[in-house]
């Protein structure tokens, strides 16, 4: 069994474990409701990533990871950072912190997240994953072969690879999310055993 099949098989289990759980009670205020909808957002686009690599659509599968973090990132800064006039500007869809890194420097501090993993992702990471979004260079260099066929052929398995094990990590935290809102003990701390057996 190749890693990418043994990577799917762990991809399947992960999302049967969230989808079982998925039954938390969350509080009914605006700021918990939009931080949920953010955090769901973020496990249904670890779904679809899944969806998309069972189908052999590299393409897609890569330009969705960014939008998966910026949902996650999104959650956390609502539910640990923003003031209310933030959140009114949100409402309103207009600009309410000046960049990503500002929303992920502010929640890191809030929770004392001292190794700074979504900073530290964000610094190694962001410039590539805009790539693959936004149809760049990175991306369309992997569409193409030596020979001249086009599609999902140039994508190494290391990268696909690292999409699925980052979507899932996402996904992961999403749920820690929902856990932290929900306040139920007994999820988190199945969930810690999951982020260990999955880490």
């Amino acid at each position: 069994m190749s890693t990418l099949d043994q990577e799917f098989n762990k991809q399947r289990e992960v999302l049967r474990w969230l989808e079982d759980r998925y039954k938390l009670s969350i509080p009914s205020n605006e700021r918990s409701v939009i931080c949920v909808m953010c955090f769901d957002l973020a496990i249904e686009h670890h779904a679809a990533i899944f969806q998309l690599f069972e189908s052999g659509l590299r393409g897609s599968m890569f330009a969705l990871l960014r939008i998966q973090f910026e949902a996650l990132v999104r959650g956390q800064y609502f539910q640990f950072c923003a003031t209310e006039n933030q959140m009114e500007l949100f409402r309103k869809d207009k600009d309410f912190v000046k960049n990503l890194g500002e929303m992920i420097t502010a929640t890191e501090g809030k929770i004392g997240d001292k190794l700074g993993v979504l900073s530290n992702f964000k610094k190694k990471s962001y410039t590539f994953m805009n790539s693959f979004t936004h149809t760049g260079y990175q991306h369309l260099t992997r569409r193409m072969d030596q020979e001249g066929k086009f599609g999902a052929v140039n994508y190494p398995d290391q990268e696909v690879l690292q999409v699925l094990q980052t979507s899932r990590s996402f996904a992961l935290l999403s749920y820690a999310g929902l856990a932290t809102l929900g306040g139920d003990k007994k999820f988190v701390e199945e969930y810690l055993e999951k982020c260990k057996e999955f880490s």
